[in-house]
């Protein structure tokens, strides 16, 4: 399939209100067209899209003030205390981004390029993670790609 039907049929998707999983499963199933979800993603960010149809849905009146379910800030559940965070803002040198904070006191952000190379950005002060904890942190971060945790995307 051509770059223009394919950015056709993700915008028409997209602003029916679809997330970035569901087209990508849509487009294996019906168009035998197999995109990586970082691929998937660098496309939407080239189509005009009303990205509000991705905004989740404000809370039911009668909902306890302050609630959270951790889907609009993007916060993944902690897998043992790891948390990973997708940003809502684009960066310039980024094709996807976000923050990270483990047990051990290391945070700062990460970022895919618009490479696909990935990276960590660590705060200032802030240690290194350990390496259980970068395989918490990848696991954490996958799971929230996967689930579509774009953070408004």
């Amino acid at each position: 399939m051509d770059e223009q039907k394919l950015k056709t049929i993700v915008g028409e998707k997209l602003n029916q209100g679809l997330k970035l999983n569901d087209i990508q499963k849509l487009l294996e199933d019906e168009y035998d067209e197999r995109l990586t979800y970082l691929d998937l993603r660098m496309l939407a960010a080239e189509i005009d899209v009303d990205w509000t149809k991705q905004d989740p849905p404000p809370p039911e009146p009668g909902d306890e003030e302050g609630e959270n379910d951790g889907e609009e800030t993007g916060i993944v559940e902690p897998v043992s205390d790891v948390v990973v965070t997708v940003s809502k803002i684009a960066r310039t040198d980024a094709a996807i981004s976000g923050s990270y904070e483990c047990p051990s006191g290391a945070r700062g952000e990460w970022i895919v390029d618009h490479y696909g190379r990935p990276g960590l950005i660590p705060a200032e002060g802030s240690p290194k993670p350990t390496e259980e904890e970068m395989k918490k942190f990848q696991e954490a971060l996958v799971r929230q790609l996967q689930s579509g945790g774009m953070g408004g995307m």
